[in-house]
Formats: C-alpha cells, sequence, structure tokens
C-alpha cells in the first residue's frame, strides 16, 4: 500500500511542468494499475491467517471515497465513516500474526518457531 503513495509523491514535482490535470491522470492510471497486484497480496495475507478472500471487499468503499472523494453537502459521504470501519478492520486483520503450521488454503510459507 506504500508503493502507490510513494510514487504519487514522485510525481509531485512534475506538476508545474506538466499541464494541468495531468498529475492526476497519472496518479489515477498508477492506482489502477497497481490495485490488482495490492488485491492479491491482500487476499493472500488474508489466506495465511485463514480468512477468505472476501474480506477484502471492506476495501471497496475506502477505495471508491478515494477515486470520488465526497464534496461537501454530498449525501453520500455519511458512508465515508463506515468506510473508514471497515478499512480499521481489515488492517487488524491483515496485521495479525498468521496461523501456525496448514491451514485450509495450504503449508504456512515460514519456517516452524524454535
Amino acid at each position: 500500500d506504500a508503493l502507490p503513495i510513494s510514487l504519487s509523491f514522485a510525481i509531485m514535482p512534475f506538476e508545474g511542468v506538466l499541464q494541468p490535470g495531468m498529475v492526476e491522470a497519472y496518479d489515477m492510471l498508477l492506482n489502477l494499475a497497481l490495485t490488482l497486484p495490492m488485491l492479491a497480496v491482500t487476499v493472500r495475507r488474508l489466506h495465511d491467517r485463514d480468512r477468505v478472500g472476501w474480506w477484502a471487499l471492506l476495501l471497496v468503499p475506502f477505495t471508491w471515497f478515494s477515486f470520488f472523494p465526497p464534496e461537501h453537502g454530498d449525501p453520500w459521504a455519511v458512508l465515508f465513516f463506515p468506510a473508514v470501519f471497515g478499512l480499521l478492520i481489515l488492517l487488524i486483520l491483515l496485521a495479525s500474526v498468521g496461523t501456525d503450521g496448514a491451514n485450509r488454503f495450504g503449508e504456512d510459507p515460514l519456517p516452524p518457531a524454535v
């Protein structure tokens, strides 16, 4: 998740050189190109926790708001807070230690702890 942010910051110095709107277009293309690999890594990490990949759907509302941020007075803005709550739940799942040994998704990729 840090890669798109760092690449977005790498594009920022070119804002003065590029035409207006070009930086946003490059940033959106970058986010679209990295969405599938980030989803694959998220599902793999959830499998390490012995959770199904459907938990990754908690990213959908937050991703929607990152592409289409709500403006002042937008009635859909009320959904931003549950999206943040879902993101926090997913972050806790992804940051937790994986299961020891094999689970229903396969063998443990790490060597056993001594």
